[in-house]
């Protein structure tokens, strides 16, 4: 599986997904669809942040390993393959944590200031906390 598309899937229904189906106009609308949305994540539970920081963690080791820049990853490009997958500042922001989490400073850098370029166009981040962030990530 693409390690892209598939962040961008979980950060989906973690984020997004569950909130929808809980609305009462969703439901009077959807309302067996509902149902079995949520019955299929109380059977097999729903993401969880651990389950993000994983994917996160595949996207920064694809990084390492093919030496690849955070725009091309960002783009959708694991080195020739386009996956048709891109990351929205929000989504550079989450990796830049984890890769600050786990002690990988340049890559964590090279995160933040790519969430800080996407935010400039996709206005998903705050360019305060970005910017804390950055000099945060570069003090340590």
């Amino acid at each position: 599986p693409n390690p892209i598309c598939a962040f961008r899937l979980i950060w989906r229904i973690k984020f997004l997904l569950e909130d929808v189906i809980s609305h009462n106009q969703f439901i009077r609308h959807f309302g067996s669809v509902s149902r079995r949305i949520s019955y299929f994540f109380k059977q097999y539970s729903w993401p969880t942040m651990e389950d993000l920081e994983a994917l996160a963690e595949k996207i920064l080791r694809i990084q390492y390993v093919y030496d690849l820049h955070v725009d091309q990853l960002a783009n959708g490009w694991i080195s020739t393959l386009h996956t048709n997958c891109t990351l929205k500042s929000v989504h550079s922001y989450a990796i830049f944590k984890v890769a600050a989490k786990t002690q990988q400073f340049t890559s964590a850098i090279e995160w933040v200031e790519l969430a800080k370029e996407i935010a400039a166009t996709d206005k998903m981040s705050s360019h305060v906390v970005l910017a804390y962030s950055l000099w945060n990530a570069i003090e340590k």
